[in-house]
């Protein structure tokens, strides 16, 4: 357990559901093992992702393994098992309501489902990694309908994250390959970007955050980036965002100018910081987390103008949730592990708040998903069910819950 700002975070041991402690037990709390070295950061950074945990949990540990009704926020809660390029919906026990999957060889990184029913899903079409890297021309945004028909596929260089815009429009992180004097010479970028797609899935525009970037040294210091032999190039991947969300919450845009209607929030693991961007001026406006975080995943922003995010700690073994004030650029509140390397995934992660104060935490590279509630008990535990030969779990990129609202009347129809 850990206190932070006179609040007390808790955290699960086994399958159990965590009981309250007594805050004097704080200063027992066992401290992060060492931090990896620059030279071992560099080779963490350019390990691809995983498809399977890199151990087999117990026999018991499958499905939903612990919920408490009474704490637990209802709703069905959506993943996608990134090498079997199937997603599923699951209700509160952990039984799948509906799935949808694709057959052949490739990956679905990611999926989100939209408020009519339709599912949007960043996927590849190829096991056979670049160098250790997806080759951008397998990539592929796809929309599918509730019950699996494929609406359309866009193939574009899309990774980790789509999202919907206000104007209902969609935001997909993309990226290209290109010379970049400013930050090497001697290797390419892989620069990131945002594409705006329509609901028919035709690309209206697109933007790199690198040239923003680079333009507010002001605002944002770059971090260097190792270069890395790509099949004959060099390639060095810069920024290596992750999620991307549009601010659209009209009674925080008079609060202050990071909050902008026109604004959008993306998070960077390679630079440990998120960052908000104005979009019709391509221009960083904030940012956030150098020193702070190491190797972010899935900001978004909160009702109250909080920003949730996970915090990887890549490198140090041991990973947490934090939620932060961007205004005062304080962190405000977190949930780690009372053991630090109980709770650690070095790639992904996600985290969402749910409408009771609850936390969807998805620790993506064990295929694990839980809910803490605010003080921290965990009051719903799921371990992905699909196994490999060796019984070790699909990894999972993350996990998002839905309120009954959305999905009974999808699941009526």
């Amino acid at each position: 357990m850990r206190s932070t700002g006179g609040r007390a975070f808790w955290s699960f041991a086994g399958l159990a559901l965590v009981a309250s402690l007594s805050l004097g037990a704080a200063a027992d709390a066992p401290k992060p093992p060492r931090a990896a070295s620059p030279e071992e950061l560099e080779q963490l950074r350019a390990l691809g992702y995983v498809d399977f945990s890199a151990e087999a949990p117990p026999a018991a540990k499958s499905g939903v393994v612990a919920r408490d009704p009474a704490r637990s926020a209802p709703g069905y809660s959506l993943y996608a098992s990134r090498p079997l390029r199937r997603a599923e919906l699951l209700d509160p026990d952990g039984r799948a309501v509906r799935v949808w999957e694709a057959p052949g060889p490739g990956h679905w990184s990611h999926v989100r489902l939209l408020p009519g029913g339709d599912l949007l899903v960043v996927g590849s079409a190829s096991e056979k990694p670049e160098g250790g890297r997806l080759a951008d021309q397998a990539r592929y945004l796809e929309r599918r309908s509730f019950d699996g028909a494929v609406r359309w596929r866009l193939p574009i260089p899309v990774h980790h994250d789509v999202n919907v815009a206000p104007d209902g429009r969609l935001l997909a992180l993309v990226s290209e390959d290109r010379v970049v004097p400013a930050v090497a010479t001697d290797a390419e970028v892989r620069d990131e970007g945002v594409a705006i797609v329509t609901p028919e899935g035709v690309v209206q525009e697109r933007k790199l955050l690198v040239p923003m970037l680079l333009a507010r040294p002001d605002v944002f210091r770059v971090l260097q980036v190792k270069k890395r032999p790509l099949g004959e190039r060099r390639l060095m991947d810069l920024l290596h965002a992750n999620s991307v969300e549009w601010m659209a919450r009209p009674e925080l845009a008079s609060r202050h100018p990071l909050y902008a209607l026109g604004n959008v929030l993306v998070s960077m693991r390679n630079q440990d910081a998120i960052a908000v961007f104005d979009w019709a001026k391509e221009e960083v406006v904030w940012t956030w987390g150098q020193g702070e975080i190491r190797g972010p995943h899935c900001a978004s922003l909160l009702e109250g103008g909080n920003v949730l995010l996970f915090d990887n700690r890549l490198g140090e073994g041991w990973s947490r949730v934090v939620e932060l004030d961007p205004v005062a650029r304080r962190v405000v509140w977190e949930w780690r592990a009372p053991t630090p390397t109980d709770f650690y995934t070095a790639s992904r992660g996600s985290a969402q708040r749910l409408p009771n104060g609850n936390t969807l935490v998805a620790e993506s590279d064990r295929g694990h998903a839980f809910e803490v509630t605010p003080d921290g008990a965990v009051v719903w535990d799921w371990w992905n069910p699909h196994r490999d030969a060796a019984g070790r779990p699909a990894t999972i990129i993350r996990m998002h819950r839905h309120p009954p609202s959305e999905i009974d009347p999808l699941l009526r129809r």
